[in-house]
């Protein structure tokens, strides 16, 4: 196989120094060559300017242009060994380094359209899901061959508040990143809030306080629901070994003491809930005489002071 190609690539050697050996043969190609390069860069100036003023899709507009730069190449590559080497031998590089070429330059597109056929086969989302991908939260709001189309939530916000800006993904990343469903297995999610109090704190009062606004929480969630879907929800908790309730854990550090408070949520309502959760409980926190929570500041007791 090697020893194939090399001969192969002597051949055209030999040609092209044929070529160049003869002054008159010399001059003559070097004058097409200029031209065909010449044409080469018109014709691809006057296409680009043709579909920058009928191609409106940027999408589409970035792939014709890819094509045109492509075949043009392939053309006029091909064009200028014919003048210098064997028309033959030079059609057979110049195919070798096409599918070698396109193979590269469409690997982003083959790789979508599998994308957009594994979203067609797996369902993987639909339309107005809420997925992250790459770092990228939103709602899905077009699929389409190529790229599926979010509305941004979050970002750098301080909330999943839409920020008003439309993603493109190309259907690719699917291929490399993992996807997350906020609403493939159920539109319920967890959300949690944190409290640090001081070390000195009567933690046993907050979280009896903060437990009791969590039921009062649970039981206006589930208001909210039949009892037939309840009973649907609760079954498919079951299967992750969870229940449909709220949860407390205590933590302790050297600096504060940690109540975590853990509560389902609708997907699309996590930072509202947790704003009203706060609203709640920080109020019913300050009233206890023996909490304090525990911020940046530095607090020092000094019972005796001795001169």
């Amino acid at each position: 196989m090697t020893d194939d190609l090399m001969q192969f690539l002597d051949s055209i050697f030999k040609d092209i120094f044929r070529n160049i050996s003869s002054p008159s043969s010399l001059i003559h190609n070097i004058i097409i060559t200029v031209i065909i390069i010449f044409l080469w860069r018109w014709i691809y100036r006057f296409c680009r300017k043709m579909l920058v003023r009928f191609v409106t899709h940027m999408k589409t507009y970035t792939i014709l242009l890819r094509l045109l730069q492509n075949g043009l190449a392939i053309i006029s590559v091909l064009i200028i060994l014919g003048i210098w080497a064997n028309v033959k031998n030079a059609t057979i590089l110049i195919l070798t380094l096409a599918a070698a070429l396109i193979g590269f330059s469409f690997k982003n597109l083959f790789s979508n359209i599998v994308g957009w056929s594994m979203l067609l086969r797996k369902k993987y989302f639909k339309l107005y899901d809420r997925i992250e991908i790459a770092d990228i939260v939103g709602d899905v709001m077009q699929i389409t061959p190529i790229y599926f189309k979010v509305l941004e939530r979050g970002h750098n916000l301080s909330s999943s508040t839409a920020t008003g800006r439309v993603v493109n993904i190309p259907n690719h990343l699917l291929l490399d990143h993992t996807l997350f469903n906020y609403n493939k297995f159920t539109q319920i999610n967890w959300s949690e809030v944190t409290y640090y109090l001081t070390v000195d704190s009567d933690w046993k009062a907050a979280l009896q306080t903060i437990e009791a606004v969590l039921d009062d929480y649970l039981q206006n969630f589930l208001q909210q629901m039949s009892e037939l879907e309840q009973k649907h929800i609760q079954n498919k908790f079951e299967l992750m070994d969870e229940t449909l309730q709220t949860k407390t854990y205590l933590q302790l550090t050297e600096e504060s003491i940690l109540i975590v408070a853990q509560f389902p949520i609708y997907f699309s309502k996590g930072t509202s809930a947790q704003s009203d959760l706060h609203q709640q409980i920080l109020p019913k926190l300050a009233e206890l005489p023996g909490v304090e929570l525990s911020g940046k500041l530095v607090h020092v007791s000094m019972n005796q002071v001795e001169e």
